[in-house]
This record gives structure tokens, sequence and C-alpha cells, in this order.
């Protein structure tokens, strides 16, 4: 379900950010998505393996390390994109 919401979600963002190359955005998009549904268990497996050592221990181990990952991204996310489509040209 949160993959399809995501997906919706970006690609209305590339065709308003990236109105001439809208095509090889969705293709970044589709391999990203790809890629994410082939290694995100095997992380998620392997957090889960290490968080049992430490003291947040198991699933809780695995939220906060992607939370901190998300919020990493985040400030990646917002320099790379324009605040609006009029900053574009």
């Amino acid at each position: 379900m949160a993959s399809g919401l995501l997906q919706t979600t970006m690609y209305s963002i590339t065709a308003n950010f990236f109105p001439d190359h809208k095509e090889e955005m969705i293709g970044y998009i589709e391999a990203v998505t790809g890629v994410g549904l082939g290694i995100g268990p095997l992380m998620g497996s392997a957090l889960y393996a290490v968080g049992e050592f430490t003291v947040f221990g198991g699933y809780t181990f695995i939220f906060y390390s992607f939370g901190a990952f998300l919020i990493i991204c985040s400030f990646f996310v917002r320099s790379y994109f324009p605040t609006s489509i009029e900053n574009l040209g």
C-alpha cells in the first residue's frame, strides 16, 4: 500500500518539476522502486539481527534506524528540489 501511495505521489511531482524529462524520471522511479523492493527485506532482516545485540533490540532498532535514515534523506531531497515550479527556469 505504501509503495502505491509513494509512486502515485512521485509521478505527479515528476510531471510538475521535470516536464521535459518525464519519461526518463519515471524510468528512474520504477528502477529505484524495484531495487527498494529487493533490498528492503534484506536490510530489515539484517537490522533485526544486529538490533538484538543493542539496547533497543529487534523491531525497535529497525524503526529507529530507518527513521534516522529518512531524516537524513529529507535534507537531500530538500536541497535537490526547488522550492516552487517558478524557480525551475
